[in-house]
């Protein structure tokens, strides 16, 4: 249990944060919390398309015709992880050309040496 004084300081503090006073701020700090993407509300990463993840829906959708809320889930899980599949497949070749950019191709020379 907090005391009075603890409860008065903290007061004070929360009078001191506040949201961005800007339009263009607040644009900027929607994405603080984008580190993983666990708790991100939307699918579509800055370089993905949301017709792209659209498209797979529906072909989910037409191939297992979902008949009631519970295998719509399923398939909707489905989709979900497909998604995310193909971009931590994307972002591991990504890694993996860096690593290749930044160790071998930058120490060629002292290994032909």
């Amino acid at each position: 249990m907090a005391t009075p004084k603890q409860t008065a300081a903290n007061r004070m503090n929360a009078q001191k944060s506040s949201e961005p006073p800007t339009a263009a701020g607040k644009a900027v700090s929607r994405f603080n919390a984008l580190k993983h993407g666990i708790y991100a509300q939307h699918q579509i990463m800055f370089d993905e398309s949301a017709e792209d993840l659209a498209e797979l829906a529906a072909e989910y959708h037409e191939h297992d015709c979902p008949a009631d809320s519970g295998q719509r889930f399923l398939v909707d899980t489905l989709v979900h992880n497909e998604w995310r599949l193909r971009r931590t497949r994307r972002v591991e070749a990504e890694l993996w050309q860096t690593a290749y950019n930044t160790f071998v191709v930058r120490n060629i020379d002292v290994t032909l040496t």
